[in-house]
C-alpha cells in the first residue's frame, strides 16, 4: 500500500480488526475499493454483492442472507467525505452483520 504511506507494521494491524485509523483506514479503503466494496469514498451494495457472489452463488440460502447484510450496510454506513473513514465504517457495519446473519465468523 505504497500510496497510502501504509508501514508493514500499520498493514500487519488490518488483522485486529476495526476500528482503523490513520494509514491503516487508507490502506483497507484501497482494498475495499479494488474489490468493488468502496466506490467514490461510498459503500457499494452492488459491488459488495459482486465481490461476494463468486464464492456463494451455488447456495441460494447464503446469497439471501448477503443481500440482506448488504441491504443493512446500506442503510447503517455513514456517508463520508473521508474516504479512510468510510472504509472504518463499511468493515465495521460487515463485521457486525455477517456473524448474525450468517454461521460465518471473524
Amino acid at each position: 500500500m505504497e500510496h497510502v504511506g501504509a508501514t508493514m507494521e500499520e498493514m500487519n494491524s488490518i488483522r485486529y480488526g476495526p476500528p482503523y485509523k490513520g494509514k491503516t483506514a487508507c490502506a483497507v479503503a484501497c482494498i475495499l475499493e479494488k474489490a468493488g466494496v468502496m466506490s467514490n469514498k461510498k459503500y457499494s451494495k452492488k459491488g459488495f454483492l459482486t465481490a461476494v457472489t463468486p464464492f456463494i452463488l451455488a447456495d441460494p440460502k447464503k446469497m439471501g442472507k448477503m443481500r440482506e447484510i448488504a441491504n443493512n450496510c446500506e442503510k447503517e454506513v455513514a456517508n463520508s467525505e473521508d474516504e479512510c473513514e468510510a472504509a472504518d465504517h463499511v468493515i465495521q457495519c460487515l463485521r457486525k452483520n455477517i456473524p448474525q446473519i450468517t454461521d460465518f465468523e471473524f
